[in-house]
């Protein structure tokens, strides 16, 4: 879902510049079948590619990042407080460590 939003983004971004995905690949030093992958949300680009792209199209990154961010957790995370706010204490130190084990072991 993120990787859609973000191609789309882009997309926009590159259309509204009057740009062609040939142009736009030329410019970045990719092929334009891997920026109409980005586009579509079937690859991600690097974070080279992605400060590439940026910079051709005049792309806020963080402005994009940060507004993404809060949208896309939003329901998780109320989920997770209702689910937090039902739990003891010894349940609690079980999630926590959970947590952290899956952020330490990079789990996805």
């Amino acid at each position: 879902m993120a990787n859609l939003s973000l191609g789309n983004a882009l997309r926009k971004a590159r259309i509204e510049k009057h740009y062609s995905q040939e142009y736009v690949a030329e410019m970045v030093n990719i092929t334009a079948t891997h920026i109409k992958h980005i586009e579509g949300g079937h690859r991600n680009p690097s974070l080279d590619v992605l400060f590439s792209l940026a910079k051709v199209l005049d792309f806020s990154i963080d402005n994009y990042l940060t507004t993404e961010s809060k949208v896309l957790y939003q329901e998780e995370r109320a989920k997770l407080d209702l689910l937090l706010s039902k739990c003891n204490e010894k349940q609690l130190n079980v999630l926590i460590s959970t947590a952290e084990a899956l952020i330490s072991n990079n789990i996805e």
